[in-house]
């Protein structure tokens, strides 16, 4: 293994220990990168999953909303029949 390092390092033109030192900063870098894209990923997941829930409850608000502006339509109309009714008695 050495001699592929020391084959490597002539072809490059460094020392042995550069070819060393280069390759250890290389690796220590990807295994940063790699904690940050795990972090990323995780903080990914967590943002999709709160616009999932903030979605859901935009739903149920608007259901809710649409049933109560349904149940107050249906009052009103009930409401302006009861007053035809009244209306009509009066004559």
């Amino acid at each position: 293994m050495l001699q592929l390092i020391e084959k490597r390092a002539i072809d490059l033109g460094i020392s042995r220990n550069t070819l060393i030192k280069e390759v250890l900063e290389n690796y220590a870098e990807r295994i940063s990168e790699n904690k940050a894209a795990e972090t990323i990923h995780t903080q990914i997941d967590a943002l999709i999953l709160n616009q999932n829930r903030l979605i859901e409850a935009t739903n149920n608000s608007a259901t809710n909303i649409s049933k109560a502006l349904q149940e107050s339509m249906e009052l009103s109309n009930e409401i302006l029949e009861e007053f035809k009714i009244a209306k009509t008695r009066n004559k």
